[in-house]
């Protein structure tokens, strides 16, 4: 009895160990490699999602295909939802891009302290654009 008992704590602490090594891929504070930016990607729901916490340059949403939108601020936006897992360090899920004012196919890859995202228009990952990003510290 004692022994079973171990093993399924010892098993209970190792899955929640694995689950929060999986989150913490994708969860976290994100800068641009180009500076201009910070993303946080936090836990909503099942899913992540993404909001823009600074710009170098703050602006307001003026290319927003909602003209009721065009005047809010950029930072504080969210700019991706529904990031589910799709694959090893890889994420896709919808990604909206205040330059272009359009929401699109999204997928994140992580590699190490490194990550990329892109905006395609289709599902298949064709005709993209691309993001670089670096773990903030």
């Amino acid at each position: 009895m004692t022994k079973t008992v171990i093993t399924l704590a010892t098993l209970g602490m190792l899955a929640a160990m694995s689950n929060a090594n999986a989150a913490s891929g994708i969860e976290g504070t994100w800068t641009a490699t180009d500076g201009k930016s910070k993303i946080k990607i936090t836990k909503c729901g099942s899913n992540f999602c993404s909001k823009i916490i600074w710009l170098k340059n703050p602006r307001k949403d003026t290319k927003n295909e909602n003209a009721a939108l065009r005047g809010r601020n950029v930072v504080g936006i969210q700019n991706s939802n529904n990031l589910k897992p799709a694959g090893k360090n890889k994420w896709s899920g919808n990604v909206y891009s205040p330059k272009k004012g359009k929401t699109y196919q999204g997928f994140a890859t992580i590699s190490g302290e490194k990550m990329t995202m892109k905006g395609c228009l289709t599902s298949a990952g064709l005709l993209c654009q691309k993001a670089s990003f670096k773990r903030a510290k």
